[in-house]
């Protein structure tokens, strides 16, 4: 058992770091007995030692959240600690990467990207803010392809400049919710720089697939759909379309 002072005890609480908080002349008494600090069985270990005082026990908060996958700050303007979920380094296809270039096999055909609830392109869709999958998850940021019954065999693509600054690209890919029982057959290519690096295939009743793609020093990403000639309507959702 040790003699601990109050002020500094209150600022390993939140970050594990002295000066946070002004001191007090007052002490209290600890127990250094936590042996162990398990997340879902494996052991961590914190810089600031963990203690218990008065039958709970103290763990910088800090510590803990960042372990869980949050961000955690101190807000002097308020005097609050925050405790958020970090945002993700990177960017959605309609952010800050847009597409440059879209083309349809059938003039009835469409297409639609949407941003952050925001509409960046539209080419013959009613105009919408979100958008769910077959599995009924909804999505605020989406590319969709959609093919006209009068299509038949189809094949509608887009192009997004990279410009070799993105290693990485993911989505969830799969059937919009809207045309879900159609009776085509649905191919989804993804291209780097003309080249496919990503095949695949959909018809009713298929889940969607999480893809995570290289694109390392690739210049342009192309996002190709294929219908067979069933004559029926479709269409093709990308959830999240995320570059880093």
């Amino acid at each position: 058992m040790k003699k601990f002072i109050l002020g500094f005890l209150t600022a390993a609480m939140f970050f594990g770091t002295v000066g946070t908080y002004a001191a007090t002349n007052s002490k209290i008494d600890v127990l250094w007995n936590v042996k162990a600090i398990k997340f879902d069985g494996v052991p961590k270990t914190s810089t600031n030692k963990p203690f218990v005082y008065n039958g709970a026990t103290y763990v910088p908060l800090k510590f803990i959240g960042e372990n869980f996958g949050k961000e955690v700050v101190w807000d002097r303007g308020t005097q609050s600690v925050l405790v958020n979920t970090p945002k993700p380094k990177g960017t959605y296809l309609g952010d800050t990467v847009k597409n440059m270039n879209y083309q349809q096999d059938d003039t009835l055909n469409g297409a639609q990207l949407v941003y952050n609830g925001k509409e960046i392109f539209n080419k013959n869709m009613s105009e919408r803010t979100t958008a769910k999958n077959n599995l009924g998850t909804s999505y605020k940021n989406f590319l969709f392809f959609y093919i006209s019954d009068w299509a038949g065999a189809s094949t509608d693509f887009m192009d997004f400049p990279l410009s070799s600054k993105y290693k990485q690209f993911s989505a969830t890919v799969g059937l919009d919710q809207t045309y879900q029982d159609t009776t085509s057959a649905i191919t989804v290519e993804f291209l780097l720089d003309g080249n496919v690096i990503k095949t695949l295939e959909f018809k009713a009743g298929d889940f969607p697939q999480d893809i995570n793609l290289s694109v390392e020093n690739g210049k342009k990403l192309t996002l190709q759909v294929t219908t067979d000639d069933a004559y029926d309507k479709t269409s093709i959702l990308f959830g999240n379309p995320f570059l880093k």
